[in-house]
């Protein structure tokens, strides 16, 4: 009797751990990314150097998607990708195809040319896990959020091989967009957590643990940009 009450006190707790995990993906992105992505990729605009407006005109594209019930995006054609993407530098003030060294731009593309109501960088003053709180909150909502990940030297060992391949263009700095996350405990945080992100250099999605996040990513607190309609 003790044996079976074991067993099923095991089966009840792993049970618990399974159903225990969270994940949260913004599936309408995917969707429409993956419609607009021949056209809008860096690779399809040669704006090699745009990750950071491409990047907000995938979620204006998202939105666009979202509010229609799916029925339209914003970008069909490579001719009009390329004249939004101008547009945004002409918005900011920036040379065509230049970088940027801070999200400061994208908040200006955001808020003002595509009128999103609640674009918001979270504070690097707060603690990690309360940016992921936010990040995880911000997820559940279908609210697509923005980092940037770090670039790696030539001179790195082939043992970091992993590392680097999490970012889509290797050594340069590069932004993406974080459109999922699936947590592995509801209680707490763990490296071994998991975030979805799409790459609007080649347009691909892709996923990371969050230890590997602490490691790529230039925000040391995970102080992302977020950008709510």
């Amino acid at each position: 009797m003790k044996k079976v009450l074991v067993m099923l006190t095991l089966l009840v707790l792993t049970i618990t751990t399974v159903s225990a995990k969270q994940r949260y993906v913004i599936m309408d992105f995917l969707h429409s990314a993956d419609i607009s992505s021949p056209y809008l990729k860096q690779d399809a605009t040669k704006y090699n150097q745009s990750c950071g407006p491409t990047s907000t005109a995938f979620i204006y594209n998202y939105y666009i998607y979202k509010n229609s019930n799916g029925k339209y995006v914003a970008f069909k054609n490579k001719n009009k990708a390329k004249w939004a993407i101008r547009k945004l530098y002409k918005h900011i003030g920036q040379t065509l195809n230049s970088t940027m060294g801070t999200f400061d731009p994208l908040v200006q593309i955001g808020a003002g040319k595509y009128d999103f109501q609640k674009v918001e960088q979270r504070s690097m003053q707060n603690s990690l896990n309360t940016n992921l709180t936010y990040l995880v909150n911000d997820m559940k909502n279908k609210i697509p959020a923005i980092i940037s990940l770090k670039g790696y030297n030539n001179g790195e060992g082939r043992n970091k091989h992993r590392y680097h391949s999490l970012n889509p263009i290797g050594k340069f700095n590069h932004i993406v967009i974080v459109f999922g996350y699936e947590k592995q405990n509801s209680n707490s945080f763990s490296n071994s957590d998991k975030i979805f992100y799409y790459d609007p250099y080649f347009g691909k999605n892709h996923y990371m643990t969050l230890g590997e996040l602490k490691r790529v990513a230039n925000q040391d607190n995970m102080d992302y940009l977020r950008f709510g309609k």
